[in-house]
């Protein structure tokens, strides 16, 4: 088995560089994946949204990456706006994972992530999301959503003892009888 991973940099608004940690290390999302071969190439992609809080110097990005017959995908919405959230949660289901898709030759697509559209306080990401795609969710902020080709078999809500603002969330999917593991935690 092999490891597939890639890293987005949030952008910093105010220099238009990558957003920096405290110790100054680039801060975004990462995705990992594992691979069962090494036939097929990991491509990455990744991404600004095109709606930002403009008061917010933290510009919020997205991240695939393909391997294996598989998009994995995550990111981490605007949290000083909903209203942004939901546009950028509406950018990556309808825009960016069906370009995905016809690029890709239709492969699934699981989308781990952190919308900030916490579900029972709202409609949640309900709006974002077209009929093909499934969804799992920890009752806070943290989401799993599958295209047609993966089922959601069962989700467990981990505590993370006050280490974020939200538990962690594990989904584990079924793709034609294979078993696909995704863990969502927090960003």
């Amino acid at each position: 088995m092999l490891l597939a991973s890639a890293f987005e940099a949030a952008v910093n608004r105010r220099n238009d560089g990558p957003f920096r940690c405290r110790n100054g290390q680039p801060y975004g999302l990462g995705v990992l994946a594992v691979r069962n071969s090494s036939s097929s190439g990991q491509r990455k992609y990744g991404g600004r949204y095109p709606v930002q809080d403009l008061a917010d110097p933290e510009e919020r990005v997205w991240l695939c990456i393909t391997a294996d017959g598989l998009d994995a995908c995550t990111t981490h919405t605007a949290s000083t706006s909903a209203a942004v959230a939901l546009a950028q949660c509406r950018y990556l289901t309808q825009t960016v994972l069906p370009r995905l898709r016809s690029r890709n030759g239709e492969v699934p697509v699981v989308l781990g992530a952190d919308f900030n559209l916490p579900a029972g306080r709202s409609a949640g990401i309900q709006p974002c999301l077209e009929d093909r795609y499934g969804h799992a969710d920890d009752g806070a902020r943290q989401d799993v959503v599958t295209s047609t080709g993966l089922t959601v078999a069962s989700r467990a809500v981990i505590a993370m003892h006050g280490t974020t603002d939200h538990p962690a969330l594990f989904a584990e999917l079924t793709r034609a009888r294979t078993a696909v593991h995704t863990h969502v935690g927090s960003t």
